[in-house]
């Protein structure tokens, strides 16, 4: 099963986004991208991939382990950017403590799924935080739909629990479990 960790937004900050993305989504072209439903829209913290079933339980324990070592921050979102032609995305935002908070969240979780023997990784000194919106494709602008998001700023929420999920070629996805920060 594919597997990722996430941090979910609460619904209220989803809806100020899709508030925001409703201008982009109303651009020249938009028809051209693929749009995330907001009820899958999350936070990636670490990206598994394809990961053998049994190594759930070993998992999950070591999610536990680091959801016991940090403690809750808040965040917000806030503006937009791209990933060239392939990803449009709303940023994360927090002050200086929670944006580091959130990268040690980032690289404790990619840890435990390396320990557990998850094929994925990521290299954290270059985590961006985003949620992504939409998709793109070769020779997509993302620029008049990142001016639409620039000058976003939602209201801040509580980082404060983990959750494992899996998803399918649809992009749907599954809890396999949720651990809470401890503060």
């Amino acid at each position: 099963m594919r597997l990722f960790v996430a941090l979910l937004p609460p619904d209220a900050a989803a809806a100020e986004v899709a508030l925001a993305a409703r201008e982009a989504r109303a651009l020249p072209g938009a028809d051209a991208l693929r749009w995330n439903e907001p009820a899958g829209w999350h936070v990636t913290l670490a990206f598994y991939g394809e990961t053998d079933a049994a190594l759930l339980p070993a998992l999950g324990e070591r999610l536990a382990a680091v959801a016991r070592a940090h403690a809750p921050f808040t965040l917000r979102l806030a503006g937009g950017g791209s990933f060239g032609d392939r990803a449009l995305w709303a940023g994360v935002a927090g002050d200086t403590g929670a944006l580091a908070a959130l990268t040690a969240l980032a690289a404790a979780t990619d840890e435990a799924g390396r320990a557990t023997g998850t094929p994925g990784g990521r290299h954290h000194d270059a985590y961006r935080p985003h949620l992504t919106l939409a998709g793109g494709g070769p020779g997509t602008s993302m620029v008049p739909f990142v001016t639409a998001l620039t000058p976003f700023t939602g209201s801040p929420w509580p980082a404060d629990r983990i959750v494992l999920l899996s998803s399918d070629e649809e992009h749907r996805y599954t809890a396999r479990g949720t651990w809470p920060l401890t503060p």
